[in-house]
């Protein structure tokens, strides 16, 4: 779950992170944190931060969203559970989703 305000943390200059954060201060580009060879953390200037946690959805955005929506209301409950059904027996075979 996204958090609307981050949590504050003080870091001090014989930090790792603070070479990242000066880069970013200086670029506005990201920087993802990898531990164990997977991504755990972003950091991002505060202009990025807040257009990301502050924006809201566009009309358009909105719209389209709804028409995805409308797309299948001429599938009824039972129709619907068919199609999935018929379309995961016919889909090829995939390995498992790792969570």
């Amino acid at each position: 779950m996204v958090s609307k305000e981050p949590v504050r943390i003080r870091i001090s200059t014989d930090h790792d992170a603070v070479a990242a954060l000066d880069a970013v201060e200086a670029d506005k580009v990201p920087r993802v944190i990898v531990r164990n060879g997977e991504p755990v953390a972003a950091i991002v200037s505060m202009g990025d931060f807040e257009r990301l946690n502050l924006a809201e959805p566009s009309q358009e955005a909105i719209s389209r969203a709804l028409r995805a929506i409308g797309a299948w209301r001429d599938l009824g409950g039972d129709d619907l559970a068919e199609t999935i059904h018929r379309w995961r027996h016919e889909s090829p075979d995939r390995p498992p989703l790792r969570i």
